[in-house]
C-alpha cells in the first residue's frame, strides 16, 4: 500500500474466482480511506477494486502506477 499506508490486511470474497498464484506480484488498486470491519471474523482494513459478472472476477491492474501512488477515476 505503500509507505504512506503501510502493510494492511484485506478480506475478500476473490479466492473462488482468483487463485493466490494470480494475485501475486500483481499491482493493483485498493480502496484504504474505509473504516475497518471484520469480515469471515478477520479484520479487513482495505477494500480491492474488483469486478464480476457472475461466473468470474478480476482485480484491476495499475501496471503504470508506482505503489503508493494514487489513482483517479
Amino acid at each position: 500500500m505503500g509507505k504512506k499506508h503501510g502493510q494492511k490486511q484485506v478480506v475478500a470474497g476473490l479466492k473462488k474466482y482468483l487463485p493466490k498464484k494470480k494475485l501475486e506480484g500483481r499491482t493493483v488498486v485498493f480502496c484504504v480511506n474505509i473504516k475497518p470491519a471484520v469480515i469471515r471474523g478477520q479484520k479487513s482494513e482495505a477494500m480491492v477494486l474488483a469486478a464480476d459478472d457472475g461466473s468470474t472476477a478480476d482485480v484491476l491492474d495499475v501496471v503504470k502506477t508506482k505503489v503508493g501512488e494514487e489513482v483517479h477515476f
